[in-house]
């Protein structure tokens, strides 16, 4: 089954609040750093979002998902690029 999170906010804070309490883990913060730890049933790893003075914001992911997460903006217009990697592949 497909645990679908619904995004609606276009701030960092806004966007790690709302994915900690719709995944039911606690965040953490330090300045305008924020961070959620994943041990549990959806996977291991990070997301963390960080907000710059100057409106950048990046949100990055380290994550080993053991269920399928499915991010939905509601209504949001935003510019996205996203970039994945692989960081335990071979890289020839």
């Amino acid at each position: 089954m497909v645990k679908t999170i619904y995004i609606d906010n276009v701030k960092i804070h806004g966007i790690i609040s709302s994915l900690s309490e719709q995944l039911g883990i606690d965040y953490t913060n330090d300045g305008d750093d924020y961070c959620i730890d994943v041990d549990d049933a959806f996977g291991k790893g990070y997301i963390r979002g960080i907000q710059f003075s100057h409106g950048l914001s990046v949100i990055e992911a380290g994550l080993t998902s053991s269920k399928k997460i499915r991010p939905y903006l509601e209504k949001l217009v935003i510019k996205v690029q996203l970039q994945l990697f692989n960081y335990k592949a071979d890289i020839n």
